[in-house]
């Protein structure tokens, strides 16, 4: 674990002694996939034909989505997310992690279900809406089991990788649509949440093996059963005492901070800066750009004038350049580090955004249609190789061990606010039949990406190599962000 003086070791020697740990960290990219599904599936529908046709209506020789609808099934699962991001991690603190996601996946069946079989859009929403309380669920309790599992040398590289798993559902999304969107009925739809069943089945089957989280057991007086746990993922029965006696230390303090573990504990001294920093990051996401890209890029492709089969086809390069941006990071995420990747990144799509900005000034230009194209995919890669990767690193690692689980959820929650505001503004800024902005829209996201470009420079600090433990000190003696890569630890002396 990370939160004592574990044996320096390179990535391959964690990997070659501690295989469960990995394989458990592995199965929480898992759940990210499924999670990013849903909703990148939710998101993708409107660019099939066959979908508009039968839950919208004509509009110029073609059909289209009523700008309500579409800010429904967009909104409608993130307000359900934030519900499930804060239930599921009361439930991950009270009863467990492992219960907590049994739940999440029992929903998720329910949801899926919904979804395949509407025929109206009110059913479908339901299905959305349902289907989005695992959405946040997921994300909020394996992100937060993840920090608690992995060794240190691999904390930087797994964390990125999460956001690996964000793209990857994605990219299934995109193929599943390319080969199955043209279709002249509603199965070229439906296959996108029928195929839903297949991943939701592979870690419903794995949940009841999974170990539990050793520091929920620790913070519940289940010593025992916690060195159990850590004999499961892999660590060695010597050291095991050192380890849990560690823990305990560390929980005993933190608990003065946080002493009844709750969402309010997050805002309260030390607590609320790390909050802060945890999450927002996480909420520039939504906030760059990044939802116009890939939720709209097959959309607005096709209002450009690309028939059905070319835009599915970008799409599918988009979504590969993506998962190549994701396996980038990994290997930069601890040399360049997790401050310097969020500024580079922020400061890229601010350039990005306005450029694509002003070439949606000239929606007839073909070139310049080609050039906000390019120039998105350009946007896709850069966004997985640095925030897309940074802000999970940041939301795993900064909270305290008592408050993960909580904080992680508030991160989730902003998210989706952010998410639902955006998913509800977009259609009528961007749609044909509102204010038609198209490309222009991007004006806006780049306005706010600036601001966050501000914040990240001021604020945001450098974590990467740094135990719990080193961290844990720093924010209590109130470090400065520009100062935490190079201040000297009392752990370190």
């Amino acid at each position: 674990m990370t939160t004592y003086a574990e044996p320096e070791e390179t990535v391959w020697q964690a990997l070659r002694t501690r295989p469960a740990s990995a394989f458990w960290c592995i199965y929480v990219m898992w759940m990210t996939v499924l999670s990013n599904y849903d909703n990148i599936a939710g998101g993708q529908f409107i660019s099939i034909p066959e979908f508009r046709k039968d839950f919208g209506r004509p509009f110029e020789g073609n059909y289209v989505l009523s700008a309500p609808w579409q800010s429904a099934f967009s909104a409608g699962p993130c307000v359900m997310a934030v519900i499930g991001a804060f239930t599921s991690s009361f439930l991950a603190d009270r009863f467990g992690r492992k219960i907590s996601l049994l739940v999440a996946y029992l929903v998720f069946i329910v949801g899926i279900a919904l979804e395949t079989t509407a025929t109206t859009n009110g059913m479908f929403f339901a299905g959305k809406f349902i289907n989005g309380y695992s959405v946040g669920g997921f994300p909020s309790v394996g992100l937060a089991y993840l920090a608690e599992i992995v060794p240190l040398v691999l904390r930087g590289i797994f964390t990125a990788a999460n956001g690996w798993a964000n793209i990857f559902g994605p990219f299934l999304v995109s193929l599943i649509v390319y080969f199955y969107g043209g279709l002249p009925n509603h199965w070229a739809y439906r296959s996108l949440f029928v195929s839903q069943y297949i991943v939701t089945g592979v870690g419903l089957i794995l949940l009841p093996f999974m170990p539990e989280s050793p520091w929920w057991l620790v913070l519940n007086n289940k010593e025992n059963e916690a060195a159990n746990s850590l004999r499961r993922l892999g660590h060695s029965n010597i050291g095991i005492e050192q380890q849990i006696a560690a823990m305990k230390i560390i929980v005993s303090r933190v608990n003065e901070d946080a002493k009844g573990g709750t969402i309010l504990d997050c805002f309260r001294g030390s607590n609320l800066r790390r909050t802060i920093l945890s999450t927002v990051p996480f909420a520039l996401w939504g906030a760059t750009g990044i939802t116009f890209a890939i939720g709209y890029l097959v959309y607005y492709a096709q209002l450009a004038g690309y028939t059905a089969k070319v835009s599915f086809r970008i799409n599918v390069a988009g979504t590969t350049i993506c998962l190549v941006g994701n396996l980038v990071s990994l290997f930069v995420i601890d040399r360049v580090g997790r401050r310097n990747l969020t500024i580079y990144g922020l400061l890229a799509f601010v350039i990005i955004n306005f450029v694509c900005g002003g070439l949606g000034t000239q929606p007839k230009n073909l070139s310049f249609v080609k050039g906000i194209i390019a120039l998105l995919i350009i946007f896709e890669f850069i966004f997985n190789l640095t925030i897309g990767a940074t802000a999970i690193s940041y939301l795993a690692e900064v909270p305290t061990s008592k408050l993960r689980a909580p904080t992680v959820a508030i991160g989730i929650a902003v998210f989706n606010i952010v998410l639902t505001i955006i998913g509800i503004i977009l259609p009528y800024l961007f749609n044909p039949d509102k204010a038609n902005l198209g490309a222009k829209t991007m004006f806006v996201f780049g306005g706010i990406t600036f601001i966050g470009l501000i914040y990240a420079i001021i604020f945001q600090p450098e974590t990467a190599k740094r135990t719990y433990e080193e961290l844990d000190e720093m924010f209590e003696k109130k470090v400065p962000a520009t100062q935490f890569k190079t201040y000297s630890t009392n752990v370190e002396q």
